[in-house]
């Protein structure tokens, strides 16, 4: 793992811990959520994501793909389409780094619904679909990115982990 990626790890570490000790996410991630549990973690979720957009869109096309299908899934998903507020700019490495890294929690909350009838599109899309854009994010993006932007988007990463932490413990 290169220096950069596990400071990005690190840097995410303290609000994934605090966001996976909550008692509504240990519900949802162990497949044991009810209907309402389920729907308040994936409209936090939806909420999140159409309120972040990435800064530029030098990444290739097909990342931008990726996370416009993840917001129509979330908003299949949700039942109802809603207004974003002002979208916050965040940097695109960061952006993609937290989005394509939940790609691995999702192909294993996802084996825990198998059996469910809870609609799991935004689940499945990210399940199916992060795996092959993480590994080129890695060695394409990740892997490129000049030393003098490491911590801005460390930063930007741990920031971004923290809002999604603020959003779901509001359920």
């Amino acid at each position: 793992m290169s220096q950069f990626r596990q400071l990005l790890k690190q840097s995410i570490a303290g609000p994934h811990k605090r966001l996976e000790d909550l008692a509504v996410m240990k519900v949802y991630s162990n497949g044991n959520a009810s209907l309402d549990q389920y729907l308040a973690v994936t409209e936090g979720l939806y909420e999140f994501w159409i309120n972040h957009q990435p800064r530029t869109d030098r990444l290739p096309n097909r990342f931008h793909q990726f996370y416009s299908r993840y917001l129509s899934a979330l908003e299949q998903d949700v039942g109802e389409r809603r207004t974003a507020h002002a979208k916050t700019p965040v940097n695109e490495i960061a952006f993609f780094y937290v989005l394509l890294g939940s790609g691995l929690g999702a192909r294993i909350i996802r084996q825990r619904y198998q059996d469910n009838t809870l609609p799991q599109k935004n689940i499945d899309h990210l399940a199916q679909n992060s795996a092959p854009l993480w590994k080129t994010f890695i060695a394409e993006q990740l892997n490129t990115v000049p030393e003098s932007e490491h911590g801005a988007i460390t930063g930007e990463a741990h920031h971004l982990f923290t809002t999604l932490y603020n959003n779901i413990v509001t359920i």
